[in-house]
Parts: C-alpha cells; structure tokens; sequence
C-alpha cells in the first residue's frame, strides 16, 4: 500500500535528520580545525570545574543507586497488576519531570524560614564547600529511576533465578551477596555509568544548589563568544574533556548494556519465582511508602511551601496559565511534534523479520548515531542544527517561522528511545506469531502489522508519551532553538523565573508542569505493563504451535 511506504518514508526522513545530519555538520565543521581564540588545554579554574563536575557526576551515580533501592525491591516483590502499575507510575516520574524541578525543590527546602533549611544549616550543607554534595543530591533524586528500572530488569531476567538457586542451600543474605548481585553486577555497573553520562551534561540542576560544574560554568561562556566564529567548533573543542568522559563511560557500559540486554531477550527466567513466599506485609508497605516519598519528594515540597504561605490556589494558577500562556502553547506543539515523530519512527524502523540483514544493519547505524547525539553536550547539536539551517531561503524560514528545527533539535536528544524500542520491541515479538500471519497469507507488511498490532502498539504509545514528556522538559537545546515569534518554551521560562527565589506563581506553574510528567508516566507504565500481559498470554499459543 502506497501510504504504508510513505509513512515509512516519512519516518526514516525523521530519524535521519535527527542522528546523521547533526554528526555530519559536527564532521564538516572540523574541517576547519581549531577555532582562533580558543586553547583546547583547560585553565587552572576549568581543570577545577572539570574536577567538580566529574565528581558531581560519579557522585549522583553512587547515590542514584542507592535511592533506587526501595523501589527495587517494591517493583521486584509487587505481585497485583494495580501494584506494578502505581510503583513504575511513581518510578517514571522523576525522569520525565524537568530536572530544574528538583534544584528549585532543594532551593525551597533549604531556606532558613523551614525546619529542614536550618537542620542543613546545622550539618554544613548549605555551606559553599558542600556545593558538590548539593547537586548530587538533587541530580540523584532526578535520576534515580534509571538504575531503579534497569536493576528491576536484570533480577527478573536473571538475578531471581540465581537467588532461587541460592536460596536452596544459604541463607537469603548470602544468597543476595553470592549469587543475585553478581547475577546483576553488569546492569548495576551499566545503571550507574549511564547515570554518570546524564549528570555530565546537565546544566539546570547545578545553578540552582549554587554549584559551579561544566555545563552551567564554560557553556554559557562559549555561547556569550561569537569571536571565535563557530560556536559549534567551540563547544566541541573546549568540552572535549567531558565528550571523552562520557564516551569512556559508555565504551566501558556497553558490554554490561549488551548482557543485560541478551538476558532481558531471553524467556529462561522471566516467571521465575512466581511462587516466592511474600514479604510480610508491613515490611512490604513499608518499604513502598518510602519508594513512594522518594518518588513524590518535590512536587510535595511545593505544595508544603504553597500551604506554608496560605497562598489561594485557585487565583495563582489562573495567574500562571496567563503569565505563560504563550510558552505552554509553544512547547505543548513541540512535544506533540515530538511525539508524532517517534511513531513514525517506530513504524519505520520496527520490523517484525528478524531476519533482514539490511534492515538490521540500517536501524543499528541509527541507533549507534542515536547514541552518539545523544552523548554531545546539548548546547553543541542545537549549535549545529543552527549553523545547517540559519541562511537565506527555505531553510532559514524553517528556522524562524516554524518550531520544526527546536522538534529536531529535541528528537536529536531523545530518539534514542524510539530506536531502542524498536529494536527491543522487534526481539520481543513471538516469533511462532510471525511465522503463523506469514501462513495466513500476511506477506504485506500492513498485513503483518495488523497481526501483530496488539504487540506493537501498547509499546509504541508508551514511548511517543516519554518523547513527549522529555520534549516538554527540555532546556539547554529550546533555549537556542527556539524561533523569537514563540516567545520561549514553558521548560526555559520557569527556570529563569526559578533563580530569584521563592515566587508562589512560579510554584504552581511547576507543579502544573508537572502534571503531563504524571500522565506520561501514568500512561507509559500502563501501556508498558500491557504489553508484558499480551506476551505472557501468547505463550500458550507459541507453545502448542511448536508441538503441533
């Protein structure tokens, strides 16, 4: 059908754009070598904020970790359909909340007019030499869900069958430190590298606790200098130091991703365990009343601060939505944008062959393109797609007219998650089913679609709504991409507006901010939790195919 090539099409189009285009203009613009005026050797005060920032990020890494840990063990001991779905709810949601909401939330917190402000005061927190432990802090309790999730994954698909095993002849505690961590040391070691990675580049947190790392300090300066004459050129050769970091980081992850990953494709031990004696249950409520408060921390400092204040509720969000009437409407387009775009990729790029070399090999230059986009400093790709589009011409009222290049420049961050999903999704799908719609007579590829759409789908959604969410929380790339006639994404808006302190509009525009993170991840855990029942139920089928 013409309209399935031309969706097709239109999906390779996007992700194209998204991954080659900005590594390309990175090439083609070194072809010109150093930029005048800038030394690539850092400073004694950059070697400093280099020192700062990679122990910021080693630092959120550790504590990340171990704040995941109650909600491990909630996810890993949920058994109800209504429990998984509540705690991977409030797990997703610190990931898909801006991360400038977390620095405002530690800023508020740590006000003297509060308890807690004066207890930080007392055990030196808010001192100028605990700047490092600030932004850790706050970075950790934004990042937290990646080793959460990623840890989950690796005990259902692995750990839980070596604790069973264990368990046979120890103790539980021996058999947690013989035999289940070292069943997860990989994906524990990849979780907090990949937390490493994010912390490296994020820019919004550190101002805000009052600490001085790479991308709040040099970034700002690089952009401020247009002498140099290639503000691309610049960040690439005075950031090399983080870029090589990150890269690091992720070379030494990958073979611990690339297990996780081949134990997460394998069946052999996802059920296992079913039949495990629960935890008592007041451990167990325990144990997810804290993963909850952890999960919630924020937005409940907001709205302690709000009652603190007896600020009318209802006249400050009829304010907010008027202050920033123009920046929501902007950015909801742009994540609307966003989101489209990652179902046309997933359509593109999903293929339920497994056995197409070319495809394979396409999708896997994507997805590796995808990885390195999204290891660049933020404020380099979106100085990029500005040196490719700001000219004369189409291109140039592209830029300026229309938030297609500020949806680029955001998909060039987050495409990785339609690539992976793909690439996950098209392991995943039975493949006894493939092989029975291909029996049926579905040798088209809208007939194999509708075959299997039930296990498409759910996916899909689930990661057109993280897209979204993740759109709508981004700064460093909106901050330059975005045309004047928008008048700013509401993400840059509110984290200007966050520096000069306590402001009860503010406040509530957060916490209204908020809201689509809730429904993002409300949603994506339901649809994620779906499509895990309509595999379990397909096995059965795949199992009396095999015997017939």
């Amino acid at each position: 059908m013409h309209w399935t090539r031309a969706v097709r099409f239109l999906g390779w189009a996007i992700a194209v754009l998204a991954t080659v285009v900005p590594v390309a203009a990175l090439a083609w613009e070194q072809r010109h070598g150093l930029p005048g005026g800038i030394v690539p050797i850092p400073t004694p005060r950059q070697r400093v904020i280099l020192a700062r920032t990679f122990a910021v990020a080693a630092g959120t890494a550790v504590l990340a970790t171990i704040v995941a840990i109650p909600a491990i063990l909630t996810l890993a001991q949920a058994r109800s359909a209504a429990a998984r779905w509540l705690i991977l709810s409030l797990t997703l949601l610190p990931l898909l909340a801006p991360p400038c909401v977390y620095g405002y939330a530690w800023m508020l917190l740590s006000s003297p007019q509060h308890v807690a402000g004066r207890v930080l005061n007392a055990v030196g927190l808010n001192a100028d030499g605990a700047a490092g432990v600030r932004a850790a802090i706050a970075m950790s309790a934004w990042l937290w869900p990646i080793p959460a999730l990623l840890i989950v994954a690796a005990y259902r698909h692995g750990g839980r069958a070596a604790e069973r095993l264990a368990l046979l002849d120890a103790s539980r505690g021996r058999a947690l430190l013989r035999a289940t961590l070292p069943a997860m040391s990989s994906s524990i070691a990849g979780a907090a590298l990949l937390v490493f990675v994010l912390a490296l580049n994020e820019s919004t947190i550190a101002p805000l606790v009052l600490a001085r790392t790479w991308p709040s300090e040099v970034g700002p300066e690089l952009l401020d200098a247009a002498l140099y004459g290639s503000r691309s050129r610049a960040i690439l050769w005075m950031s090399w130091p983080v870029i090589a970091a990150a890269v690091t980081a992720i070379a030494a992850a990958w073979p611990s991703l690339t297990r996780a990953r081949a134990a997460f494709e394998s069946d052999a031990s996802a059920d296992l365990g079913r039949q495990e004696r629960p935890r008592p249950a007041l451990c167990h409520l325990f144990v997810f009343a804290l993963a909850a408060l952890i999960a919630t921390a924020a937005p409940a400092i907001f709205v302690l601060d709000l009652a603190r204040a007896r600020v009318a509720i209802g006249p400050a969000v009829e304010r907010a939505l008027t202050l920033y009437r123009h920046e929501w409407q902007a950015s909801l387009a742009v994540a609307s944008l966003s989101m489209l775009a990652t179902a046309l990729v997933m359509f593109a790029t999903f293929r339920a062959d497994r056995s197409t070399l070319v495809h394979r090999l396409l999708v896997r230059g994507l997805l590796a393109l995808a990885v390195v986009t999204a290891l660049l400093p933020p404020e380099l790709t979106a100085e990029l797609l500005v040196f490719i589009c700001n000219r004369p011409g189409l291109l140039g009222r592209l830029y300026d007219e229309t938030p297609l290049v500020w949806t680029l420049g955001v998909l060039a961050r987050f495409i990785l998650v339609p690539l992976a999903a793909a690439v996950l999704l098209s392991s995943r799908v039975p493949i006894d089913l493939v092989r029975q719609a291909r029996a049926d007579g579905a040798a088209t590829p809208p007939a194999m679609l509708r075959a299997i759409w039930p296990h498409v789908l759910p996916v899909s959604a689930a990661a057109a709504l993280l897209v979204g969410c993740l759109a709508l929380s981004e700064v460093p790339a909106s901050l330059i991409l975005t045309p004047a006639r928008y008048g700013g994404p509401i993400a840059v808006a509110l984290d200007n507006q966050m520096h000069y302190g306590r402001n009860a509009d503010v406040i509530v525009s957060t916490l209204i901010l908020m809201l689509p993170a809730m429904v993002g991840a409300t949603g994506a855990a339901a649809l994620v939790l779906l499509a895990g029942r309509i595999r379990r139920e397909s096995v059965p089928v795949r199992t009396l195919d095999r015997r017939g």
